[in-house]
């Protein structure tokens, strides 16, 4: 068993944190694969489950004499063989047939996104300073709790210290006058971007598997689609209805829970290979004024994506998911500080009265170092 978890570990170890070979591909494709292969190798579990061994022995589940069955010990053994060697064929067929990088290409995309994130970041202190006086200004909250409401803030004079914010949430009222020390900057994406959008696009565009952008792009997404594939079909499904079943047949508490999350991933993953299938790969398909990709790659990224290894796991699961929420909350709330600091300077540079923005920075900048230690004592 030691041997079984250790294997286990090194093969995920390699597709967590390299490639199958040097400089091919990217790490998107296989670094969830070892999931798939802990998947399996904890469902090949159930082989020793007394309701499918028993009876190929000539044995029910609890002990007595009856005629052999074989049929359950047949079908969970193909269906954990057909998920491991799936996973593990999926990551080497990528790397096989993936093609090499142009790097011009590498080279015009790191460039390219170099300069986007740039813009992004200089734009959520930028925008403000280039707008005039009749153009809507900084997006701005009061993220108080239970009187969070969004708008618009634009400074009264070049004196300072109040703005006049339109709100955005259409509640009452509409517009206010509001000190400095009331309103805190929220870089966080309008909402009226995505009201605008339509309310259902972006699915079943085949033409995305069949032409457009570099070529390594477009193989990639044909392999997102392929892998969802087997990932639906040959795991996810399959491991959610067998445990579902074996699940009707558990009385213990413990084995219960361990199940019961296995079953919440499969759900969670198999919606996902679903998406993505239907949206051929675009994580910008539109669904009731959402984005479910998005949606549920953030859910995947949860603590359901980290399946525990041995039985100890479960425990050290349950011990870290309070201390991991906690560790979420602490860092959005550090950023949003180091936002308003950054939004106090440079509102500062354009006004005459600094000391009052001076006053409010210095209130800011402890309340971040109050959050930093909160972060420096919270587990893990």
């Amino acid at each position: 068993m030691l041997t079984k978890w250790l294997a286990i570990l090194l093969v995920g170890w390699v597709l967590r944190h390299g490639y199958f070979a040097s400089q091919l591909g990217t790490p998107e494709f296989t670094k969830d694969s070892w999931l798939d292969i802990l998947d399996a190798v904890i469902f090949s579990t159930n082989l020793e489950f007394p309701y499918v061994r028993n009876p190929a022995y000539g044995f029910s589940s609890d002990g007595s004499p009856q005629k052999r069955d074989t049929w359950r010990v047949h079908a969970v053994y193909a269906t954990f063989a057909i998920a491991f060697a799936s996973a593990i064929c999926s990551s080497i067929i990528y790397s096989a047939l993936v093609p090499a990088p142009d790097d011009s290409a590498v080279a015009e995309k790191e460039v390219s996104d170099t300069l986007e994130l740039d813009g992004n970041e200089g734009q959520m202190v930028m925008l403000y300073q280039e707008l005039s006086d009749d153009e809507p200004g900084l997006l701005c909250a009061d993220h108080g709790p239970r009187t969070a409401r969004t708008g618009r803030a634009l400074r009264q004079d070049l004196e300072g210290g109040t703005y006049l914010v339109r709100f955005t949430d259409g509640e009452e009222p509409e517009t206010g006058i509001f000190p400095l020390h009331q309103l805190n900057p929220d870089f966080s994406k309008d909402e009226s971007d995505t009201m605008d959008q339509p309310c259902c696009s972006g699915w079943l565009h085949l033409e995305e598997l069949e032409t457009g952008g570099d070529r390594l792009l477009l193989f990639e997404r044909r392999a997102q689609v392929l892998d969802a594939f087997r990932s639906l079909l040959c795991l996810q499904l399959p491991f959610l209805v067998w445990r579902l079943y074996f699940n009707s047949f558990q009385l213990d508490f413990v084995a219960w829970g361990g199940t019961t999350m296995l079953i919440g991933k499969n759900a969670l993953w198999g919606l996902l290979d679903i998406v993505k299938i239907l949206s051929c790969g675009r994580p910008d398909a539109v669904l009731c004024r959402c984005r479910p990709v998005e949606y549920l790659q953030k859910a995947t990224n949860s603590k359901l994506g980290q399946v525990w290894v041995g039985p100890s796991g479960l425990v050290a699961f349950m011990v870290e998911i309070a201390g991991s929420l906690r560790a979420k909350r602490l860092q959005h709330r550090e950023m949003k500080i180091q936002q308003h600091i950054e939004w106090l300077i440079t509102e500062s540079q354009k006004t005459k009265n600094h000391q009052l923005y001076a006053t409010r920075l210095q209130e800011v900048q402890r309340e971040l170092v109050v959050i930093q230690e909160k972060k420096q004592f919270t587990f893990p």
